[in-house]
């Protein structure tokens, strides 16, 4: 496995990346409101497709728990 200074080394462009990694670690944080607003009926479009994507699995498990014990 090479090191970081055996690359920096013999490859000249992977130190301007380790350098770019580095600098963009200590920047600031501005806490700003979004530029772009996002519409309300959009937001609970999401929200609703969120919620389906990750309870309908659980919810038609639990309506068809009958089923499940039958098989055993």
């Amino acid at each position: 496995m090479l090191s970081v200074q055996t690359l920096s080394k013999t490859r000249p462009l992977i130190v301007g990346v380790i350098g770019n990694q580095t600098r963009n670690k200590y920047t600031t944080i501005v806490c700003t409101p979004p530029r772009n607003r996002i519409p309300l009926p959009e937001k609970v479009a999401h929200g609703v497709a969120i919620f389906l994507s990750i309870f309908t699995f659980p919810m038609w498990i639990a309506a068809n728990i009958k089923n499940y014990k039958q098989t055993k």
